[in-house]
């Protein structure tokens, strides 16, 4: 009789309509409500790194190990391990290693982080809070096609391809572009893609991020999965579209994380396409 009753209720709740859509706040609710409970908490991957030159041509830029353990933790070992070079992103702060060293230190919400992994993992409001520090404007919303898909556009009103904004999928309901004014120069505009998503453990897994602007542009593909040991050293930071980006603390420097491991995956969440 339990297992009926509980069996009815999921039934209702999936063929119940999902809320309506009006607000940058309704669109962080429904990610957050359609993958709560399913969405992996904890991966791990490599990443392998291309650079575009200033001139146009394109060079390796190495392989990056990561590890997610989400919300709000991201390791990146630059690979080869024995380096000791990486980077850690942790109680909203980033800390840069070189030669097993921390190099340095910053306050720092990362966006990418918070979009494509936390906003399934954590509170709305801190979405909300954590978005609102990056200075996207959460009182905008408009939507555009992208990729031959819907998507809604928060932080921008249609057309407006310069402001701080990023792109939501529709029907997935997953982050697939963020648009903003490039760091090096304001009046240009960087752009950060996570693109080619395909099922894992309950949520969608992206093999392929790359950003551009008119300095750089870095892709980056899946090489498949494994899973850090204790032996693992702490990463340096950068950011997870491959620009690698080393900022100097503001303020006094948070403490140096330990040397223990951020998370591992959780069993069955190695699966590849």
């Amino acid at each position: 009789m339990h297992h009926g009753l509980a069996l009815l209720v999921a039934l209702m709740q999936a063929a119940a309509p999902e809320r309506p859509i009006t607000t940058p706040r309704d669109v962080l609710e429904a990610m957050r409500t359609r993958y709560e409970g399913t969405w992996y908490r904890n991966v791990t991957f490599v990443q392998d790194v291309t650079e575009r030159r200033p001139d146009g041509t394109m060079a390796r830029g190495g392989a990056w190990r990561e590890w997610l353990a989400s919300p709000g933790k991201l390791r990146i070992e630059f690979l080869p391990a024995d380096s000791g070079n990486g980077a850690l992103f942790t109680n909203d702060s980033q800390y840069v290693f070189h030669a097993d060293s921390l190099i340095r230190a910053r306050q720092f919400i990362h966006p990418l982080l918070v979009l494509g992994f936390d906003v399934y993992a954590q509170p709305v409001e801190k979405t909300v809070a954590a978005l609102t520090q990056r200075r996207f404007d959460l009182s905008v919303l408009s939507d555009a096609i992208w990729e031959n898909r819907p998507v809604w556009v928060v932080g921008a009103k249609a057309g407006d391809l310069h402001s701080r904004q990023f792109w939501v999928d529709k029907e997935r309901l997953v982050f697939v572009r963020m648009l903003e004014p490039a760091p090096q120069d304001t009046a240009k505009t960087s752009e950060t893609r996570f693109s080619k998503y395909y099922p894992l453990a309950g949520g969608w897994r992206r093999p392929r991020s790359s950003s551009c602007s008119t300095v750089s542009e870095c892709s980056s593909r899946n090489t498949g999965t494994s899973r850090p040991t204790s032996r693992s050293r702490p990463l340096s930071g950068t950011r997870a579209s491959g620009r690698r980006r080393a900022g100097s603390p503001s303020g006094s420097a948070p403490r140096r994380p330990s040397r223990r491991r951020l998370g591992s995956p959780a069993r069955g969440q190695a699966a590849r396409r």
